[in-house]
């Protein structure tokens, strides 16, 4: 049996809904590789579907945190938001926070 994560086709963040995308193809966006990202002005969230279900998952948490960066102007850089998206990936996962399902 595999896993899958109820990654959402929408999402809302500070009261706006976000449109989540999941590719396989993330390069094409500047013509480099990202696991994700996220275009707030145009309330947008790409995910690297060739990831594994654990990258998914961090990586839709670090978005939502780029997008709170954003918003609210705090400032934190990349390497704040990726420690931040990490401790917080840890606590929802080793506490079994986290919705997949298991398909067959």
């Amino acid at each position: 049996m595999k896993k899958t994560l109820n990654i959402p086709k929408t999402l809302k963040v500070n009261g706006h809904t976000y449109k989540v995308i999941v590719r396989k193809d993330r390069e094409i966006q500047d013509g480099s590789y990202n696991q994700a990202s996220s275009l707030a002005p145009n309330l947008t969230i790409w995910i690297d579907g060739r990831q594994s279900l654990s990258r998914q998952e961090s990586c839709l948490i670090h978005e939502i945190i780029e997008i709170l960066n954003y918003d609210f102007e705090i400032g934190l850089s990349h390497e704040k938001i990726t420690q931040l998206e990490t401790g917080i990936y840890q606590v929802l996962k080793d506490n079994k926070l986290l919705n997949s399902k298991k398909i067959s």
